[in-house]
């Protein structure tokens, strides 16, 4: 499948030794990619394994039992949640 963008690009420019250099495009070649399209692929996905470090979170076993029964047998709602939300829905109607 291929996606086409109209979306704008930009140039990254990055030094490096040439031994380097030439370790990358033997990667490229292998993977069947152009050395700018490796470099963004793997520089990417690195990226996106960063962020979803950060951004995720990971529960043990228990502690997902405890989120999945709230959320399938909640609690029942104590006056100051009432109230809270009859303040949200007064404030937001």
């Amino acid at each position: 499948m291929t996606l086409t963008s109209h979306s704008k690009t930009t140039t990254i420019e990055i030094r490096l030794p040439q031994e380097r250099k030439t370790i990358l495009e033997k990667a490229a070649i292998l993977e069947g990619l152009s050395l700018s399209e490796y470099l963004l692929k793997i520089a990417t996905d690195i990226a996106e394994k960063s962020l979803l470090r950060t951004e995720s979170i990971t529960l043990s076993e228990k502690d997902w039992e405890i989120v999945t029964s709230a959320i399938n047998d909640p609690p029942e709602l104590n006056s100051a949640l009432k109230a809270a939300i009859n303040r949200y829905k007064k404030e937001n109607s």
